[in-house]
């Protein structure tokens, strides 16, 4: 039933917005507790959502499975807080998709997986041009299909299908980094000529230059796939690619 669980990363960072400065600042500079503290005081969408965020980093990257779960749901409790103000909000539908996603996995849920699918298509009706909407369509795809032969029949995801997502993404959104590094983790699980690719995908987001702690972050793991890569097996590539994953503990 673990095959069935959905693994999406989907974006962290977060663009500036008036009324939430200090609790984004704090973000974008790595203080993540700052931002939890910052954000949680805060009543604009952008901080609430920078808290949810900085749990959403916590809980991915630095926590074990339980700790990793309670970020989980704090994450929740904001979003739930943006959405009741604004029920299609962009950033907090997407956010939400990743955090169903996530519990679904650590549920073994087929029907939690089903639900994101279905939350994301909704947020995709709304925001037909939005560059993360699609993103996390192809995360969804890119994550399900690589899960093995039955959830990709089940749930009809495919690596086809996943491929237009990115392009979709991608033209509306070419410099986004959690983008690029979800593309480039897509194109590592390939064939020989997708692996070549994401080898360009990743040398591109390390050699890009960037003050914000989450993108440096995104650097860091993307060396360490990209040696991978380079090393020309596939099990150092898959091995690379689960852990350097948010929520890899679920």
């Amino acid at each position: 039933m673990r095959s069935f669980a959905l693994a999406i990363f989907m974006i962290f960072t977060i663009t500036a917005s008036a009324g939430a400065d200090d609790a984004l600042t704090s973000f974008n500079q790595g203080d993540y507790a700052a931002a939890i503290r910052l954000g949680d005081a805060e009543t604009t969408p952008g901080g609430i959502m920078a808290a949810a965020r900085a749990h959403m980093v916590f809980g991915g990257f630095y926590e074990e499975r339980e700790a990793a779960l309670i970020a989980l749901s704090r994450a929740k409790v904001l979003v739930d807080k943006v959405l009741a103000g604004d029920e299609n909000n962009l950033e907090a539908r997407t956010t939400m998709a990743l955090i169903l996603g996530f519990q679904a996995k650590a549920k073994m849920s087929l029907r939690g997986v089903t639900r994101v699918k279905k939350l994301i298509l909704e947020t995709l009706a709304l925001h037909r041009d939005s560059g993360l909407a699609h993103g996390a369509l192809a995360g969804w795809y890119s994550e399900v299909s690589a899960a093995g032969i039955l959830p990709r029949i089940v749930l009809g995801a495919s690596r086809r299908r996943a491929a237009v997502a990115f392009n979709d993404a991608l033209q509306r959104s070419p410099r986004d980094f959690g983008l690029q590094y979800q593309y480039g983790k897509f194109l590592s699980r390939g064939n020989k000529a997708e692996r070549a690719e994401a080898i360009i995908v990743f040398k591109g987001i390390i050699a890009a230059k960037s003050e914000i702690a989450i993108e440096k972050l995104l650097q860091e793991k993307s060396a360490i796939i990209l040696a991978a890569l380079h090393s020309n097996s596939k099990r150092k590539i898959k091995k690379a690619v689960k852990e350097n994953s948010a929520f890899s503990v679920l």
